[in-house]
This record gives structure tokens, C-alpha cells and sequence, in this order.
């Protein structure tokens, strides 16, 4: 019973380090967003910066949501070591999207976000690989399984998004990430409705 509750304190520890930091990413875009808005008349907004600021936030949050069901797997320093990874690259990509405001100086969110656009997508790829990593080996799903192919599709996507500043190609890529979103969204809405029937 003793050696039970001592692993469980363990888990709590890991978990409680890993929702820190996607907090502070969190927090890094609550903060963000209210510096935008305050500045509006200096700020010129772009649909590039509002949807992958957007698509960074909601990453976060899935992610956090989502750790509660590794919590009865056996953890080890390569697991924890992975899952910390994944959390600290969901923070860079919250805090990268942003610029450092001033307050008063006139700002393009588009041109910002192309000219962190390598740096963006180059860490969103490590996230992705990571990702498929914890797919294979956490969660134990097949290589060829169907949420897996999205991963690989969007880890291509991301690689050639770092390497190209071209407007279609961006665009094609919010139309492509907007279906996968769409997609590992509705599938979670199912598991989580055919788990409600199930009770």
C-alpha cells in the first residue's frame, strides 16, 4: 500500500511539473492576446498569426487534457523526459508566435510571423516527431493507424513550411491544418461520445 501511494505522489510530481509549463504557455497567450487588443490601432492583425496563434493555444490545451490518460502507464526518465519535451516545445511555440510589444510602435503580425516562420514551424516539426514517437511507443498504435498517417502528413506539411515563405503554400497549409484539426477533433468527440453510451 505504502510502495502504491509513494508512485502515486511520483506521478503527481511529474504531472504537476508538465501542467507548469503548459500553464505558462497558456499564460504567455492569454497575455499576448491582451496586449493586441490594447493596441489595436498600432497592430495590424493577419489571418497567418490569428490562426496558428490560435491553433498553438488549443494545442496546449489538448495536450494538458490529454496527459491524464498516461497517468497509469509505467513511467520512466525516457517517458518523463519525452512527455517534458513535448511541453517545453508547446510553450516556445506559444511564446515564439508573439512578438515583444511596444507600446505605441506600429507592428505587422504578418511580417512578424514570416520572419519567425522557420523558427515556428522548426519546432512545431520537433513537436510532430515527438508526437509520433509517443504514438508508437506510449500509446501503442501502428504505425500505418490513420491518426498516425495525419502525424506524418502534418510533420512533411510543417518541414516544408519552415522552408518556404511562399503565401499559397501557407495558405494551403492553414486550409490542410484546419482539416486535420477538424479531424483529430471529431474523432476525440466520438471516442468521447461512444464512452458515454458505453456507461
Amino acid at each position: 500500500m505504502a510502495k502504491k501511494q509513494s508512485k502515486q505522489k511520483f506521478d503527481d510530481h511529474l504531472f504537476v511539473a508538465l501542467s507548469i509549463i503548459i500553464g505558462l504557455a497558456i499564460t504567455s497567450a492569454l497575455e499576448s492576446w491582451t496586449l493586441i487588443i490594447k493596441n489595436l490601432a498600432t497592430i495590424e492583425i493577419s489571418y497567418f498569426h490569428s490562426v496558428w496563434s490560435l491553433w498553438a493555444f488549443f494545442y496546449a490545451i489538448q495536450f494538458w487534457w490529454g496527459l491524464w490518460k498516461y497517468q497509469d502507464i509505467r513511467w520512466d526518465f525516457g517517458k518523463f523526459l519525452l512527455f517534458l519535451s513535448m511541453s517545453v516545445s508547446i510553450f516556445l511555440l506559444n511564446d515564439l508566435i508573439y512578438p515583444d510589444f511596444v507600446s505605441g510602435a506600429r507592428l505587422s503580425l504578418r511580417d512578424y510571423f514570416f520572419e519567425i516562420r522557420p523558427w515556428f514551424f522548426a519546432v512545431f516539426s520537433f513537436l510532430l516527431l515527438l508526437t509520433i514517437v509517443r504514438s508508437i511507443r506510449i500509446a501503442n498504435r501502428d504505425r500505418r493507424d490513420k491518426i498516425n498517417i495525419a502525424y506524418y502528413f502534418s510533420l512533411l506539411l510543417s518541414v516544408v513550411a519552415a522552408l518556404s515563405d511562399s503565401l499559397v503554400l501557407h495558405n494551403v497549409g492553414i486550409a490542410m491544418g484546419l482539416g486535420l484539426f477538424l479531424f483529430i477533433a471529431g474523432r476525440a468527440a466520438l471516442r468521447i461520445s461512444l464512452a458515454d453510451e458505453a456507461v
